[in-house]
């Protein structure tokens, strides 16, 4: 991901999430190439909390694609609280940008 502070950030988290996951990747991506159309930068940081081994797998194959590999950043961690996750993407964002969605 570059490490140049983004305009656009986008923080989420996952937990039993293998069901939903892959329409979830398609729409994530979809946002965030709708706003680097607009001319603004954009990420999206994933948190995961003790993921399956289905989730893993998916989570692996998207980020060995070039688009989430430049674009986003996926934590594992172990089960914690959901502000917790928030808060842990929140500070791995790449910068000051202005905007930050959960």
């Amino acid at each position: 991901m570059n490490p140049q502070a983004t305009d656009v950030s986008i923080v989420t988290s996952l937990y039993e999430s293998a069901e939903h996951l892959a329409g979830f990747l398609e729409q994530v991506e979809e946002c965030l190439r709708t706003v680097e159309s607009r001319g603004y930068s954009a990420e999206t940081i994933i948190v995961s909390n003790a993921p399956s081994r289905r989730e893993r797998v998916s989570l692996k194959a998207a980020f060995e694609l070039p688009w989430w590999r430049e674009h986003g950043r996926l934590i594992v961690v172990e089960r914690e609280t959901l502000y917790a996750s928030w808060n842990r993407g929140v500070r791995a964002c790449a910068g000051a940008g202005p905007y930050t969605a959960i």
